[in-house]
């Protein structure tokens, strides 16, 4: 297995086209590497987002636009997102713990 680090959007999206099926997304890697090690996926290749800032951001012009790699702790202590959306802000505070927001 390979591991590839993209960090543009452009750069992520060669990399799935040129891995097809046989590439997988990794950001965080808690659920990817669980299955990695219990064999539930066999990936060719680790596509590594997670360097990816414009996956994270939080844009509210109009409406609200949550990147992919926005972390439920941003969603629930950004002032944007408790003022737009507060049910959203309650609830992204209480997934899991502050490790795994």
């Amino acid at each position: 297995m390979q591991f590839r680090r993209a960090r543009s959007i452009d750069k992520a999206l060669d990399e799935l086209a040129q891995w097809g099926g046989d590439g997988c997304v990794l950001a965080g890697g808690t659920d990817v590497m669980v299955q990695y090690r219990s064999r539930e996926i066999s990936p060719g290749a680790l596509i590594h987002i997670g360097d990816i800032d414009e996956l994270r951001a939080v844009a509210a012009n109009g409406r609200t636009a949550v990147g992919a790699l926005t972390t439920l702790h941003q969603l629930a202590s950004l002032a944007v997102v408790a003022d737009r959306h507060p049910a959203l802000a309650r609830a992204a505070g209480t997934v899991g713990g502050w490790q795994t927001q």
